[in-house]
């Protein structure tokens, strides 16, 4: 962004001696930042707002934490099934993160493999 903003200055001579100085601004790089800028607050406008996130969870029920989590929780849904859905989505991160770093790491952890 410093660069966007910046000017290069050169002085202008006339017969050897030095009669304005030119100013120079980086244009496409400031248009691209201003864009940037834009897009970000749009993505923002879009985005639904989350909720402050609480500083004691004790207080809350088990479909608040559940909705807090990311859960979309229907209306009338029985507190134990939210924290059940919860869980699930937990333990199916859980293990899609664990294949991709097992794949990627080109490692066979498997029992009995010496490692």
């Amino acid at each position: 962004m410093q660069r966007a903003f910046s000017m290069d200055r050169r002085a202008v001579f006339h017969r050897g001696h030095p009669v304005a100085v030119a100013e120079r601004f980086n244009d496409a790089m400031l248009m691209r930042v201003l864009l940037r800028f834009d897009q970000v607050h749009e993505r923002e406008l879009v985005r639904p707002h989350r909720p402050e996130f609480p500083e004691d969870l004790t207080k809350l029920s088990a479909i608040e934490l559940a909705e807090l989590a990311g859960i979309n929780v229907p209306p009338g849904t029985d507190p134990a099934d939210a924290v059940q859905a919860a869980v699930r989505a937990y333990v199916a991160e859980v293990e899609r993160r664990m294949s991709q770093e097992s794949a990627s790491s080109g490692q066979d952890n498997a029992p009995g493999s010496g490692q």
